[in-house]
C-alpha cells in the first residue's frame, strides 16, 4: 500500500471516528433499551478498532521488516564495541577500587594516629583537672576538661584519577536492603499488584487494614484489545 492510500484510509477512519465520538460524548442513558443500544455501539467500536489495527499491522509490516534487516546489519560490530567498552569499564572500575582502597588504608592509619594523639591530650587534661581538684578548684577542673583540645578525625578523600576529555567519571550510590524489619515505615511501598490480585480474588470479602476495596463497573467487549 502506498503512502497516499494509507493516508486515505486514516483520513476516512478519523472522520468516521470523530462523528461517532461527537454523537456519544454527551450520552446519558435513561432506560434499559438505551443501555442495550450503548452496548451494541461498543461492539461496533470494537469491530472498527480491530479493522484499523489489522490495517495498521499490514501497512507497518514491510517497514518493520526493513528495520529488522538494518538492525541485524549493524548488530555485529555494535555488539563487539559494546563488549570492548565493558572490558575497559571493568578495568577502570578495578583501578578506581584499588585507588579507593589505598585512600581508605591511608585514612585508617591517620585515624589511628589521631586517636592516639587524642588519648594523649585527654590524659594530659585529666591530669591537669585532677591537680586543680586537689587544690579545691572544681570550677577550674571542669573548665580544663570542657576545653580539652579535640583532634580532627581524618576521613578518606575520593581517589584522584586522570581526567579524560569526553569521559565523565562519577560515583553512583546504590542500595541493598539487608534487614527489612529495620527499614522505616516511610520507605515501605505497598504491594499494589498483590493488593489488586487479592481484590480480584476475594471481591467483597477482601479485608486489609488501611486499604479500601470497592467495585468499579467495567464493560468488556468480546474480541476487543483495548
Amino acid at each position: 500500500m502506498s503512502e497516499q492510500e494509507a493516508l486515505a484510509v486514516v483520513s476516512e477512519a478519523s472522520e468516521s471516528a470523530t462523528s461517532l465520538m461527537q454523537s456519544v460524548q454527551a450520552l446519558v442513558i435513561a432506560s434499559d433499551p438505551e443501555y442495550a443500544a450503548a452496548g451494541e455501539t461498543l461492539t461496533g467500536i470494537a469491530a472498527r478498532v480491530k479493522a484499523l489495527e489489522e490495517k495498521r499491522v499490514e501497512i507497518k509490516a514491510p517497514i518493520l521488516d526493513a528495520g529488522r534487516k538494518i538492525d541485524a546489519l549493524f548488530k555485529g560490530p555494535m555488539d563487539i564495541l559494546t563488549r570492548a567498552r565493558g572490558y575497559i569499564e571493568t578495568a577502570r572500575r578495578a583501578w578506581y577500587a584499588k585507588k579507593q582502597a589505598e585512600a581508605e588504608a591511608a585514612a585508617a592509619l591517620a585515624r589511628q594516629a589521631a586517636e592516639r594523639e587524642q588519648a594523649r591530650l585527654d590524659k594530659l587534661a585529666q591530669q591537669r583537672a585532677e591537680r586543680a581538684l586537689k587544690k579545691g578548684d572544681e570550677e577550674r577542673a571542669a573548665e580544663i576538661l570542657a576545653t580539652a583540645p579535640q583532634v580532627p578525625i581524618p576521613v578518606a578523600a575520593p581517589p584522584v584519577v586522570p581526567k579524560t576529555p569526553g569521559v565523565s567519571d562519577s560515583v553512583r550510590w546504590k542500595h541493598r536492603v539487608v534487614t527489612p524489619d529495620l527499614v522505616p515505615r516511610e520507605w515501605l511501598i505497598p504491594d499494589e499488584k498483590g493488593l489488586a490480585d487479592y481484590a480480584t480474588g476475594r471481591k467483597d470479602q477482601a479485608k486489609v487494614p488501611g486499604v479500601e476495596f470497592f467495585p468499579v463497573p467495567v464493560s468488556t467487549v468480546r474480541g476487543a484489545k483495548w
